[in-house]
């Protein structure tokens, strides 16, 4: 459970799909009364670029806008993201493709076909694995979690 309260920063993203981040500088009923900083680089004297904010803006938003708030991840594991898994595919796949051009035997031929198909499956899973780990960033406001203004 989370709490947010005036002064706080908070970052959701809208049922619209459009990510918000800002200061929480009221909440009055079921509205929620931001400030956020637009920041970009900007050139300076010496030729170099700083970050510098360009703009501040006020903007609220309505209880029932929030759709998405961000989770709190628990440690990443390498093998809940995917990627390693999905670069172990392609190394697999690629020492494979190496060793029958040396052997001068066709890459998807009878006796190699099984190796290509499992050096794909490890990629789909490893895709798989992080097309997941990608869903569980983000807290769906709705039938599971909601939101509650006190």
């Amino acid at each position: 459970m989370r709490q947010y309260y005036q002064g706080t920063t908070i970052s959701f993203r809208t049922t619209e799909g459009v990510p918000v981040q800002g200061f929480i500088d009221s909440l009055k009923r079921d509205s929620l009364f931001l400030t956020y900083y637009q920041t970009r680089m900007k050139p300076t004297f010496a030729g170099t670029f700083t970050l510098d904010t360009t703009g501040r803006f006020k903007d609220s938003y309505h209880v029932s806008n929030i759709g998405y708030l961000p989770s709190r991840q628990k440690g990443r594991n390498i093998l809940t993201d995917g990627a390693v898994i999905m670069i172990g595919g392609v190394v697999y796949l690629g020492v494979n493709a190496i060793n029958t051009a040396r052997e001068k035997e066709p890459w998807l031929g009878t006796n190699n076909l099984p190796r290509v198909l499992t050096g794909l499956a490890v990629i789909a899973a490893g895709w798989l694995a992080h097309r997941t780990w990608e869903r569980h960033k983000e807290l769906r406001i709705g039938r599971k979690f909601k939101l509650v203004v006190l």
